[in-house]
């Protein structure tokens, strides 16, 4: 299961942004642009298995669904 730590920028007024793309270059199909990890869309990525919000890690199984397909 592959890992991405992401980074997130915090505002005043509970605005956040976060940084890191997506590692495996997963687009979101609505805005056409690479998911970032951590956020709202990575969570519906049919990839993603689970989040750890306190060491700010996103879990992935991107290689073992990959080769499930073939």
């Amino acid at each position: 299961m592959k890992q991405t730590k992401y980074k997130v920028d915090e505002y005043v007024g509970g605005y956040t942004e976060y940084k890191t793309p997506c590692q495996f270059g997963e687009f979101n199909p609505y805005s056409e642009e690479v998911r970032r990890v951590g956020r709202g869309d990575c969570v519906r990525c049919r990839f993603f298995d689970h989040i750890d919000t306190k060491t700010r890690t996103v879990y992935c199984n991107y290689n073992a669904r990959k080769a499930n397909k073939k």
